[in-house]
């Protein structure tokens, strides 16, 4: 499963960016390894924020009802904050058999502001890492 695009919009530092991210098979790379995707800024400049950001979007239709309460996510003034992705999920991350197939998945998540209240609200159903097989569990035994 590769991220191809994060959308990230009032969440912490950022107000609206889109990150598009290298992976295997992308049109048109001229780079030496193209599954690895390095973060690098100061303290402060949104590195967690990203990995934030992709983890809510593939799991929250898994953590929504788990429990997890959202925590000074929402930029400061907004009311809520937006996260989309698009993922391409790869043949052999699924169970399904067929030849060479990816399937791109967008996922999306909001975070809103119920007073001082953070809740996270999934705009998707279900996650692709439940689609592709892998087995998540919210309390792991």
């Amino acid at each position: 499963m590769y991220v191809h695009t994060l959308y990230i919009e009032n969440l912490r530092c950022f107000s609206a960016t889109q990150i598009q991210f290298q992976y295997p098979g992308r049109e048109k790379q001229r780079v030496r390894h193209p599954n690895i995707n390095l973060l690098l800024g100061n303290n402060g400049t949104g590195k967690t924020t990203v990995l934030k950001g992709i983890a809510l979007a593939l799991l929250s239709p898994i953590i929504e009802g788990a429990g997890y309460v959202p925590y000074h996510l929402i930029r400061h003034h907004a009311t809520a904050a937006l996260i989309s992705a698009e993922v391409i999920v790869h043949q052999q991350d699924t169970s399904q058999a067929s030849a060479n197939s990816s399937a791109v998945e967008q996922v999306e998540t909001r975070v809103e502001s119920r007073g001082s209240l953070e809740m996270l609200r999934s705009t998707t159903k279900t996650s692709p890492l439940v689609k592709s097989g892998l087995e998540v569990r919210a309390n792991p035994e």
